[in-house]
């Protein structure tokens, strides 16, 4: 009995399959278990992942309905989502106070066996808790199934490690055993001194080949390993896939967020300009209602043409397409232009405007004046909107060491908490939903101001305190300049607003506008006719290049984009022909790759739409000449303008004689009050002049003060000035002398 349990007593055969076998049962227990350990991970993991997806997205897609407690709108949310997670067992939904708003069960009795799990997690929105989601999932059945997956491993790899091993056996006793015993027989005659006969056993060779047997079990477990590869491959596929959909579900909610705000900034000034302009057709209006009214349309027009810009300045930083333009520049004008600006804005609300330079200061920098003033005037437009009392301060400082330029503009507004600051410089967001509420605005302006800033070589920074106001920092580079001057004083602040109206020069010409659209037409006509030019209108660049070969033109203004044929190629046709006429080109498209294709093409000079009416007169009174017979002012040549009383009834000569004696005392009036800053007698004498002129016989001077009326309402400094003159020019017309 020893002898037969003694391993030693057994053959090599023997020994080696038994361990063979021993270890085959092994590897198939410890691979079945590895196995069911990932497995049940595995499974484990993606349930969690599963069930934290349906509270993100009943989170995400219910927070209105939580809010508002909506049952209905949340019970078919629920039942929409459980009805594709079917390891879910039960979910409830309560408020922040934990009242239940909505509850799911299986109705399905549990197995004896089955493993609950929950799971309990805030519902949020902008870091306020609004309910709490609790879900409870079985997981008896992804334990079932990896039961059954597990089972199949251990029969697959018990019968494939049984297959091994009789081969094993097989071979050892062929390679290794068979030969041996060869040999000890063939010692075992040699010993007894018989002579073998047997053919000689090729041990080596067997023993190489048992080595080639081992390299193929190496490539045994090289299978293996690329399975368990395969298998890690597909589960980073899975996991990609998840995130691909949580991204596409974030992607979603950015652009209804973005079409929310845009909808609403752009709904804002488009319900301003319609209605004002509607209101403009009422009768009852007065003079003072009406120009109220168009100036509140053009702003809104401003405002809605600003967000427009934003958007695409957003958009072309985001592709990479924005190009800044290095310039040399003045540094006290680009100061000095945002501070005229600013003025004008804080006397409308009564507050302040302060300058504050920090000596030494470069006289000339190198940058995009367009775009620092962007920032800067951002920056005021902010500090305007969020102050009522005291005023803001622009303070400039230069740092010699960094080259950097820092300008700080503070202002004595509402201010801002830590939380709020840390929100501001993000896309579509300002300080909290009650800024929004309160004040409007995109929530693009600061985001995009941070962009240009980085853009620049600089940055910008803030800070606020909470009902003391804020203070926000542009600092940029400010290029290498060969020739700089460190200056100690500031030079003398020129006038950069306020361009007298008077200065739109009365000019000669013919005009051809190339322009399809209708009310363009009308505008760009009302433009040019204003100065005394002519203006001969076309629908299309095929028109236009027919026009301008058969007729003398001293400027043809051209739109880019119209049927039959656009600007551009009337343009390339015209320059091919040898026309050497001034095209301007008058365009809705505005990218710097328009404007070089437009001037590629042979035109002189690059205007956008909507028109800037300062610059397009600017622009086409450098290709026009002044009508001099226009302006001859000599008082001989001023024809006598005589009462159209008179010439009903002559009887009336002696009304008419006392109130023209009287004129020159009620124009020196008007003088007087504008002299003296009283706007309100101003108003009512030019009111008064209006009348009384009309019902003397003197048309001319009673539409005169009309226009003049119209100016006051306006608070044009300029087109009162202008309008006092032709007041007095009417007035020497009328009584051959001029108040005193």
């Amino acid at each position: 009995m020893k002898t037969i349990f003694s391993v030693k007593s057994w053959p090599v055969w023997a020994q080696i399959s038994t361990v063979l076998i021993i270890f085959c049962i092994g590897v198939v227990f410890a691979a079945g278990e590895s196995y069911r350990h990932i497995e049940y991970k595995y499974q484990k993991k993606n349930i969690e992942k599963n069930q934290q997806r349906i509270i993100n997205t009943i989170a995400s897609t219910a927070i209105e309905s939580i809010i508002v407690e909506d049952i209905p709108i949340l019970n078919t949310i629920v039942s929409q989502i459980i009805l594709d997670n079917s390891d879910t067992h039960s979910l409830r939904i309560t408020n922040e106070d934990h009242k239940l708003l909505t509850s799911w069960s299986d109705d399905k009795p549990l197995h004896k066996d089955s493993t609950l799990e929950s799971h309990t997690e805030a519902i949020k929105y902008e870091d306020e808790i609004f309910g709490y989601i609790d879900i409870q999932w079985d997981m008896s059945k992804r334990l079932a199934e990896m039961e059954q997956h597990v089972n199949r491993i251990y029969l697959f790899s018990s019968l494939v490690m049984l297959m091994l091993t009789a081969i094993s056996i097989a071979c050892i006793y062929w390679l290794v055993t068979y030969p041996l015993n060869d040999i000890e027989n063939r010692l075992l005659d040699f010993a007894k001194g018989k002579s073998s006969n047997k053919k000689e056993k090729r041990s080596s060779r067997e023993f190489i080949q048992l080595y080639k047997t081992i390299d193929e079990l190496k490539s045994l477990t090289t299978s293996k390993e690329l399975l368990q590869r395969q298998v890690q491959h597909r589960k980073m596929a899975q996991d990609e896939s998840a995130k691909l959909r949580d991204e596409a579900l974030m992607a979603s909610v950015a652009k209804s967020t973005f079409l929310a705000n845009m909808s609403h900034e752009i709904r804002t000034p488009l319900t301003a300009i319609i209605g004002f302009s509607e209101s403009l057709l009422d009768g009852d209006q007065t003079m003072s209602d009406r120009v109220d009214s168009i100036q509140t349309v053009i702003r809104s027009g401003r405002h809605l043409q600003s967000i427009i810009n934003d958007i695409l300045d957003l958009s072309k930083i985001e592709a990479e397409k924005l190009d800044l333009e290095m310039l040399e520049v003045d540094l006290f004008d680009l100061i000095y232009e945002v501070h005229a600006l600013a003025s004008l804005q804080t006397q409308e609300k009564g507050l302040t405007c302060d300058l504050d330079f920090h000596f030494p200061l470069p006289d000339k920098l190198l940058t995009d004046s367009v775009r620092v003033k962007q920032i800067l005037f951002n920056f005021c437009s902010n500090a305007f909107k969020f102050t009522s009392k005291g005023g803001i301060t622009i303070d400039v400082s230069y740092v010699d060491e960094s080259n950097n330029i820092v300008i700080k503009l503070i202002d004595t507004g509402i201010g801002m908490t830590q939380e709020q600051q840390a929100k501001i410089f993000e896309a579509f967001t300002q300080a909290d939903t009650s800024t929004t509420r309160e004040f409007g605005g995109t929530g693009l302006g600061l985001h995009l101001s941070l962009e240009l800033a980085h853009m620049l070589g600089g940055d910008i920074t803030v800070d606020s305190s909470k009902d003391v106001g804020s203070c926000f920092t542009l600092t940029f580079d400010a290029g290498e300049i060969e020739q700089r001057k460190l200056l100690t004083t500031a030079p003398e602040q020129k006038q950069i607003y306020n361009v007298p109206e008077k200065a739109l020069t009365k000019l000669k010409g013919h005009v051809l506008v190339a322009e399809d659209n209708l009310e363009n037409q009308r505008l760009i006509s009302l433009y040019i006719n204003k100065i005394g030019v002519e203006v001969t209108l076309v629908e299309n660049g095929k028109q236009a290049f027919e026009m301008a070969i058969n007729n003398n033109y001293n400027l043809i203004l051209m739109d880019m984009q119209m049927p039959v044929m656009g600007g551009l190629e009337a343009t390339q046709l015209l320059r091919n022909k040898g026309y050497k006429g001034t095209i301007i080109a008058l365009t809705a498209n505005a990218m710097r790759k328009d404007q070089e294709e437009c001037l590629a093409a042979g035109c002189n000079v690059f205007l956008t739409k909507p028109i800037d009416r300062k610059r397009f007169y600017e622009v086409i009174s450098q290709y026009l000449e002044i009508d001099d017979k226009l302006y001859e002012t000599n008082e001989e040549k001023q024809p006598k303008i005589i009462s159209s009383l008179l010439e009903d009834d002559p009887e009336l000569e002696g009304l008419v004689i006392k109130y023209i004696e009287k004129l020159p005392g009620i124009i020196g009036e008007i003088k007087q009050a504008y002299v003296n800053n009283e706007r309100k007698l101003l108003r009512e004498l030019v009111h008064d002049l209006k009348s009384t002129g009309g019902s003397y016989g003197f048309m001319p001077l009673s539409n005169a003060a009309a226009q003049l009326e119209f100016e006051i309402a306006k608070k044009s400094l300029d087109g009162i000035e202008k309008n006092l003159s032709i007041i007095e020019d009417l007035q020497y017309q009328i009584c051959g002398k001029r108040s005193a």
